[in-house]
């Protein structure tokens, strides 16, 4: 399933190239190129999302470019089609949200649970009085992630949508099946924008519904409780792959200007 970021993979490349099989593995999020190290294992083929993530292939790995296909983000395949009445209403009853109410959708990261909170209950003082000031606030835990600190948000009127735990022995990874994916493509689709002080790749996700995004960049701005995640935070925005657009000019008050 991926080329060697994932350690249980090392076996079947390995047994396969022993027995002269020939091996394919897609690279599994936009920016793993960057963030998960070395290709421990050669795949004989490696497909990506995009030209850029095969530039980076190229450039930073050296991997052969005769051995590169772009294919486009494979795990979006069940985002393809229009989010039914039927999906949008279930969506809303899992959530708690009213048939017409409009919202807003906060997307976590999985390692950042007390900054995201803080974000949210600055974002909350910000919309108050707004234009914005009407739509209710539902916030995605990251599968991934803590989700205990997401629970004092209740008390401020956010909704929670309680995604699969995978942090949890409970929860087999099967829990992100296909009605799953297209819950997060009917939250997604119907939010009228979405937020995040993480680059998560729900940011992307909400693209392809043609939702605008937004990623918060306050830092200082707003007081956090816990070092490590402020810190994490900001190693992120230096990312190399996040140049692509920063170079875009996508900034929050042009964003803001637009939606407007």
């Amino acid at each position: 399933s991926s080329p060697g970021h994932f350690w249980l993979d090392h076996f079947v490349l390995d047994e396969a190239r022993r027995r002269g099989i020939p091996s394919v593995c897609i690279v599994l999020s936009w920016d793993n190129l960057y963030s998960r190290g070395p290709l421990c294992r050669r795949p004989d083929r490696l497909l990506v999302w995009s030209e850029e993530m095969r530039r980076q292939a190229i450039e930073v790995h050296q991997f052969p470019a005769e051995r590169i296909a772009v294919t486009g983000p494979l795990q979006f395949l069940y985002y393809d089609g229009p989010v039914t009445s039927a999906e949008a209403a279930a969506m809303r009853t899992h959530v708690g949200l009213g048939p017409e109410e409009p919202y807003l959708a906060y997307v976590c990261g999985s390692r950042t649970a007390e900054y995201d909170v803080e974000d949210v209950l600055a974002m909350i003082e910000q919309l108050a009085g707004g234009p914005f000031a009407r739509l209710r606030i539902v916030v995605r835990p990251h599968p991934q992630g803590s989700r205990a600190a997401y629970e004092r948000l209740l008390e401020h009127g956010v909704r929670l949508d309680r995604s699969p735990d995978l942090t949890s022995e409970r929860t087999r990874p099967e829990a992100i099946d296909v009605g799953a994916i297209r819950h997060m493509a009917s939250l997604l689709d119907g939010a009228r924008f979405v937020v995040s002080s993480w680059g998560t790749t729900a940011l992307l996700e909400a693209c392809i519904f043609d939702t605008p995004s937004v990623q918060l960049r306050w830092m200082d701005s707003v007081p956090h409780s816990l070092p490590d995640q402020v810190r994490m935070v900001r190693d992120f925005q230096r990312y190399i792959h996040m140049r692509a657009f920063d170079e875009t000019g996508a900034t929050l008050a042009r964003w803001f200007a637009n939606i407007e």
